[in-house]
């Protein structure tokens, strides 16, 4: 057999190329895992938080699944968090810096937000395909997946069934409340820790008016704990889940 030597080209010096394109087959690009009836009429997206392996989230899209006979949708973030095990959203080093510095964050529009929401709604897209309308969809996230499951779920093309913020934040005000304006919104589950640590309690409060001033039905889940998805927070969201878009639905 005779081998034919490779001819390697050297390198020329080319500008940088821009990012791809989110790719919307396949989930917007992402990793996913399902949980749940291959057949069903409903589905539950979760989002982790930051930091966390993309699998995070998959013990309660189980029981959420088992609870709804939904389809549970666990997307991975699409960056490798700086602690070398987790995935992030999008980096979270400026957003950290400013807010240490003392400056109000609500109304700001972290850089890779934009970019994850369109993956994310690329999600949306093939569930669609797969004959579950956006209406019959709830996105669901915690912390960080909580912020982007509020830019997701207010800025998609088509309503959702419902949206959860999960000891999420208020950020993006003026973006937010200009997407409500053009098509309304969902109803919305906000739960929040009295004593969260990570992101405060009274974020999660102005999130709250912000919805309610423009009528956006929003039910409140507080409780006495830190940066954490409780019990009482997982049997809510079931509910919600239900009323929704699951069985009480149907």
């Amino acid at each position: 057999m005779t081998l034919t030597a490779c001819t390697v080209e050297p390198e020329v010096s080319r500008p940088p190329e821009p990012p791809p394109p989110v790719v919307d087959s396949g989930w917007g690009g992402l990793d996913v895992v399902t949980r749940g009836p291959d057949d069903a009429a409903c589905a539950v997206v979760l989002l982790h938080g930051y930091g966390a392996r993309g699998d995070d989230l998959v013990p309660l899209g189980m029981t959420l699944a088992r609870a709804s006979d939904c389809l549970a949708v666990v997307p991975a973030g699409p960056e490798p968090a700086p602690n070398g095990s987790g995935r992030q959203w999008w980096p979270l080093d400026d957003w950290r810096r400013r807010r240490a510095a003392g400056e109000d964050l609500t109304n700001a529009v972290p850089e890779g937000l934009e970019d994850a929401s369109r993956r994310v709604q690329g999600v949306f897209r093939t569930l669609d395909r797969r004959g579950i309308p956006p209406s019959r969809v709830v996105v669901a996230g915690f912390s960080q997946g909580a912020m982007l499951a509020t830019e997701a779920g207010l800025t998609a093309a088509r309503p959702l069934g419902g949206i959860a913020v999960l000891s999420g934040t208020l950020l993006a005000r003026d973006r937010w409340r200009a997407a409500i304006a053009r098509h309304g919104a969902p109803p919305v589950l906000v739960s929040h820790g009295r004593q969260d640590p990570v992101l405060a309690f009274a974020r999660a409060e102005q999130l709250r008016a912000l919805l309610r001033e423009a009528e956006v039905p929003v039910e409140a889940v507080d409780f006495d704990g830190g940066h954490t998805i409780p019990p009482t927070v997982r049997d809510r969201l079931t509910r919600f889940v239900n009323e929704h878009v699951g069985r009480s639905v149907r």
